[in-house]
């Protein structure tokens, strides 16, 4: 049988108010939300995007111990696809049934049980974008009036972010992006460098973003890779940035990265400290001539999830 390969990734809901700031999720928040959901009339549990309507599900499957949040991009008319019916060489527009039917692309959400995480897959071509979600969940909870916002903040490698702050020995290159609006701490951490970004951060005006890039080139004194890894440091530290790119120098595999200077005993690593996200390929039988069916794709999820509590435990 086939094999289907597709991307698992991990989230965790976080409550946003009006000034960005997070608020407390009291309690299982998706095991609320699947309890909100199944009292939702279907009218209810539909929401449009950026022009594309996307509608929802609380689904409890008797194939599977545990319940899951179905999330559909509703396809619009013009952009249904053809039929082939074989032997015959017949090729004709998708018949739907009720001409008020919708092509569904779905996506699975999967609690992990904690910390409000969950686990995200498109089992179809494609993959549905987060602030889609985002945004469907900010209205389904009736967040759209209040100006509060559920976020999905992307599970971020913590090896990533430990070999940053333990293993680097310097840094080559650093950008980093603030919000128009978002204040940057001046709390004398980070160094020269992250106090020139806060210096500039305030110097905006209120509807200015920021957007910075400090480049070594192809010097490589230490001093100043020294100042961009305290700066690039600093920077995980806080909640302000919406990107934050290094490319880090951390030694070469049996060397300590500080002999003769540490120049020639390092290697460059690029790293997006904000989106180097956990993910996770998993895989899933497709019969070719059969849809694929609910309890794959929740098993090559549930695989996945158990893959992740194995690879990154402190998650």
């Amino acid at each position: 049988m086939p094999r289907v390969s597709k991307i698992v990734r991990f989230y965790q809901a976080v409550h946003l108010d009006q000034q960005e700031q997070s608020k407390e999720i009291d309690g299982d928040f998706w095991g609320k939300l699947h309890s909100k959901l199944a009292t939702l009339d279907p009218d209810d549990r539909e929401y449009t995007y950026s022009f594309n309507r996307y509608y929802g599900e609380a689904r409890t499957p008797s194939s599977w111990p545990s319940p899951y949040i179905y999330f559909g991009r509703l396809r619009p008319p013009a952009d249904t696809p053809d039929t082939y019916r074989p032997k015959t060489g017949v090729l004709g527009p998708l018949q739907v049934g009720d001409p008020d039917d919708r092509i569904s692309e779905p996506t699975f959400l999967v609690p992990l049980n904690r910390n409000n995480q969950v686990a995200v897959m498109t089992p179809v071509i494609g993959a549905t974008r987060e602030a889609a979600i985002e945004s469907w969940l900010s209205a389904v909870l009736g967040l759209t009036t209040t100006g509060d916002r559920i976020e999905l903040r992307p599970l971020v490698d913590l090896r990533v972010l430990e070999k940053l702050a333990r293993r680097a020995q310097g840094a080559s290159k650093l950008t980093v992006a603030v919000p128009a609006g978002t204040p940057v701490p001046v709390d004398g951490g980070g160094g020269q460098t992250a106090q020139a970004i806060a210096q500039a951060a305030a110097a905006r005006t209120s509807s200015m973003a920021l957007e910075q890039t400090w480049s070594m080139g192809y010097a490589r004194d230490s001093q100043s890779t020294s100042r961009l890894l305290d700066a690039a440091r600093w920077i995980t530290r806080g909640r302000w940035a919406s990107r934050a790119e290094v490319t880090m120098l951390v030694p070469r595999e049996g060397a300590d990265g500080q002999d003769d200077g540490g120049v020639e005993n390092l290697r460059a690593e690029q790293h997006n400290l904000l989106r180097d996200v956990v993910t996770i390929r998993a895989s899933f039988g497709v019969d070719a001539d059969k849809l694929p069916d609910e309890a794959s794709v929740l098993g090559a999820i549930d695989r996945a999830i158990a893959r992740l509590r194995k690879e990154h435990p402190n998650l």
